[in-house]
């Protein structure tokens, strides 16, 4: 079943309180609408510093560089704390914390084979 770009952004911020993030970081917000945009658009996965970025700072009336660093902090969070789950959902053993692009494909990547009639978003 095909997710809606809405679902999408709900089922990543579900996934990222799962995860121990919560909506007082703000990459919780960006990494959210990102798979929102993502999901409008896959091909923002190819340029994320010139496409997804941009266009999540605009959406925020912020600077990229905020947005990248504020992703990358939630990152680093996810890689101390649930560095195994990160790893589950990339379906392989990732030798490092992955880039901002990387766990962006691997997140929605991931939300895109979930079966969320059986996943009980609460």
């Amino acid at each position: 079943m095909q997710l809606e770009p809405i679902q999408y952004e709900k089922v990543s911020k579900w996934l990222l309180r799962k995860l121990g993030i919560t909506a007082n970081y703000r990459g919780f917000h960006y990494i959210s609408h990102a798979m929102y945009l993502i999901s409008e658009d896959q091909e923002r996965l190819l340029y994320v510093s010139k496409l997804l970025y941009p266009d999540i700072a605009k959406d925020y009336k912020t600077d990229w560089r905020a947005v990248e660093h504020s992703i990358r902090t939630v990152i680093k969070l996810l890689w101390e704390d649930n560095s195994d789950f990160l790893c589950f959902m990339a379906e392989y053993q990732l030798p490092q914390r992955p880039a901002a692009g990387k766990f962006l494909a691997i997140l929605f990547d991931f939300i895109s084979d979930l079966d969320i009639e059986e996943a009980q978003l609460k």
